[in-house]
């Protein structure tokens, strides 16, 4: 792992908005219900747990942060920063309060950018004289707002299509104009929280106790420790690493993996419930096991 700066183990709350503390799948901006606030703050208060954002939303994290500070949440010691400077040698930072992913919203501001790069061209064309009516389309002066439109739909359409809303058959635009993309680097919400644990899991939630330490099985079946043949994707997972996944996607985290045992899915219709909430502390203070 490349994260080699240890701090003290707090169990951590991967956490989705949509369909947790809302009561919607797609929504079309940050919505939150209070009573799903409230619920949130009680587990962290019962847990001392931080929260890793993994929703759609998290490019939004500051407003998110606001947030949660305006309903009694301590975001100085339940979030984990946003941005810490990497111990591998490499130099840099590295982006450790939200999971790994593109969103849409990256490329919505993109064409923002662009298309008022656009609108100012034309301002600049019409004080030159030339006049640009609405019923003339198709001429050169007012084909901007078509290319406009059409490079950003080509920028998505090109991009990876598996992402998880496309999955769920979410077809919006991206206000009125491209298709809505989620997070295209990944394939799955499971696989952005797997690279997180890979990149910061010993840093947040301490390292393997010992050698045989890893949750899971070798690839012939067995419990490790493995032989380099033997290995399996999660061998870097220990077992007493404390976390809980908030999401009602299913796809967040895939059966029959340490994720899934720590996966708490709630109703999108209801988002996160008194019994979802009870489930979530069960799996931070204690893990898997005792739930």
């Amino acid at each position: 792992m490349s994260s080699t700066t240890h701090i003290k183990p707090r169990p951590i709350i991967f956490l989705d908005i949509d369909g947790v503390l809302n009561e919607t799948k797609h929504a079309s901006q940050l919505h939150f219900e209070p009573i799903l606030l409230s619920r949130l703050h009680s587990i962290l208060v019962q847990t001392d747990g931080i929260i890793v954002l993994t929703t759609f939303w998290r490019h939004f994290r500051d407003y998110i942060v606001y947030v949660f500070h305006r309903h009694g949440i301590n975001v100085k010691r339940h979030m984990v920063v946003m941005m810490e400077k990497e111990e591998d040698g490499g130099g840099g930072t590295g982006v450790t309060g939200v999971t790994g992913g593109k969103q849409s919203v990256v490329e919505f501001l993109k064409g923002f950018r662009r298309s008022e790069e656009s609108a100012q061209k034309g301002l600049q064309e019409q004080q030159e004289g030339l006049q640009c009516q609405q019923e003339q389309v198709g001429d050169e002066c007012c084909q901007y707002h078509q290319e406009l439109e059409r490079q950003c739909c080509d920028e998505l359409t090109n991009e990876k299509k598996n992402d998880d809303n496309n999955k769920d058959g979410n077809k919006d635009g991206v206000i009125g104009i491209c298709p809505a993309k989620d997070e295209a680097e990944y394939s799955s919400r499971a696989e952005e929280i797997e690279a997180w644990l890979k990149k910061y899991g010993e840093r947040y939630l301490g390292r393997s106790s010992n050698a045989n330490g890893s949750q899971g099985k070798c690839s012939n079946g067995s419990h490790g420790p493995c032989n380099d043949s033997e290995r399996n994707e999660y061998e870097f997972h220990p077992n007493h690493w404390k976390y809980v996944i908030l999401d009602d996607r299913p796809s967040a985290a895939k059966p029959d993996t340490p994720l899934f045992d720590r996966f708490v899915r709630t109703d999108t219709k209801l988002g996160l419930t008194e019994e979802d909430s009870k489930r979530a502390v069960q799996l931070l203070l204690f893990g898997p096991q005792a739930s």
